[in-house]
């Protein structure tokens, strides 16, 4: 059986605003966070995932059923 994959909840929500197309920026804005924060989030999805960068965490994620694809 596959390995669960275990995301914060800021993790996921940053995966989920970068699927929809959102930058750094804008999500630390929206989050309230800094923009450091967000690319730490980013850095610790991506090596719980082992994906390289941030478009292939969202692939992963999307695929794993991690978080939901984004609407056409």
């Amino acid at each position: 059986m596959g390995k669960s994959i275990a995301l914060s909840a800021r993790q996921l929500e940053c995966l989920r605003l970068a699927s929809l197309g959102h930058t750094s920026s804008e999500i630390a804005s929206s989050l309230g966070i800094s923009i450091r924060t967000v690319d730490q989030y980013f850095g610790e999805a991506c090596s719980r995932l082992k994906v390289r960068n941030r478009t292939h965490a969202v692939a992963k994620a999307v695929a794993m059923g991690l978080i939901e694809a984004p609407a056409p």
